[in-house]
């Protein structure tokens, strides 16, 4: 289990007027997820459970920036970097950042009028220097599925990780760095096609020759090939845990619910959590996150709130954050300041 600690940080004011620090109050636990119904970046304060305010807001005309349809979500260094989609809008996405502390408009680090904008931006990491985004694209050869790197000091292109030797489509939504220091994808079947049962955790390794991540392995996958996992659909947010097991979110297919598979080091599927059972309504969401205590953090993309499931109880129990104020509508990704950018392992 996680022992947490949270580290102080200076007083800043919220793009929407909202007081911020990451240390707020003394000891404070602040949650940050991005809000497809409300076009903003909410915060809400876990250990109480309050609602704090949006504290990237979804802007107007009249400002230097638009989110509409906010995803990726993580905090490195001075910034609070966001995957804006342009959802709806006849334009690519593109990568905003934001003050870290204050949630401030900083500058469109990837505009969608650059030629290397991403086309449909899901889940984004950084290590070291580099932004790494994976576009799902359009599932097709106009705007191909790929995960795109930028300089995150100024969103200059770097290249795309090389997919040479994967033999399937490539639709990338989530990714994470693992402990090994492979970079891990999530990566759907075909949607545009009805292709909705496939799914895959693909993993890239570091080349140095040519400083790019290239194709590894399949690391599991629902059909029969590598490490069979025939109950993983759709997968989107994935994130190491504290017993060093990969978590990935899977989608209703069949019999199978929505919930999150685990995996250990091997591939090998060694635990199930579903988010509803059979006569239920049905709960859905896109992304995870390990936090405070080693609990899981789910922001519910079908319903409002954010579950945040228990380790002490073996993930078996739940409680909705935040219990006060205005809710969550459409969580999608989230992030603490204190989850490490490029791992998204909570460490206070």
């Amino acid at each position: 289990m996680l022992i947490s600690t949270i580290r102080s940080a200076a007083l800043g004011l919220g793009a929407a007027g909202v007081l911020f620090c990451s240390g707020q109050p003394a000891r404070a636990q602040v949650l940050y997820v991005s809000d497809g119904h409300n076009d903003a970046v909410e915060a809400v304060e876990v250990r109480s459970g309050v609602y704090i305010g949006p504290f990237v807001h979804s802007s107007d005309n009249a400002e230097d920036y638009k989110i509409t349809g906010p995803r990726g979500v993580i905090f490195a260094g001075n910034k609070c970097i966001v995957m804006n989609q342009d959802v709806g809008l006849p334009i690519p996405g593109e990568v905003l950042a934001f003050d870290a502390n204050t949630g401030m408009f900083m500058a469109s680090l990837v505009p969608f009028e650059d030629p290397h904008a991403p086309f449909a931006p899901r889940g984004v990491i950084a290590v070291g220097n580099s932004l790494y985004v994976a576009d799902a694209g359009n599932f097709d050869t106009m705007h191909p599925g790929q995960v795109l790197r930028y300089s995150l000091a100024d969103g200059s292109f770097q290249g795309r990780a090389d997919t040479t030797g994967f033999d399937k489509l490539f639709a990338p939504r989530g990714l994470v760095l693992g402990p090994d220091g492979l970079l891990y994808v999530s990566v759907t079947g075909n949607l545009a096609t009805g292709d909705r049962a496939p799914g895959y955790v693909v993993r890239f390794q570091w080349d140095t020759a040519t400083s790019n991540f290239k194709f590894k392995d399949v690391f599991v996958a629902s059909d029969a090939s590598n490490n069979y996992a025939p109950t993983l659909h759709r997968p989107e947010g994935l994130v190491f845990g504290p017993d060093g097991n990969l978590y990935v979110t899977t989608f209703l297919q069949g019999s199978d619910l929505d919930g999150v598979v685990a995996f250990n080091s091997a591939g090998q599927k060694v635990g199930r959590l579903n988010w509803w059972m059979a006569g239920q309504a049905r709960v859905f969401a896109q992304a995870i996150l390990f936090g405070p205590g080693g609990d899981l953090f789910v922001p519910l993309t079908s319903d409002v709130g954010v579950r945040r499931y228990a380790a002490a109880s073996g993930y078996q129990t739940y409680s909705v954050v935040p219990r006060t104020g205005k809710s969550v509508r459409e969580g999608w990704y989230l992030s603490f300041r204190e989850t490490n950018p490029a791992t998204l392992a909570y460490e206070p």
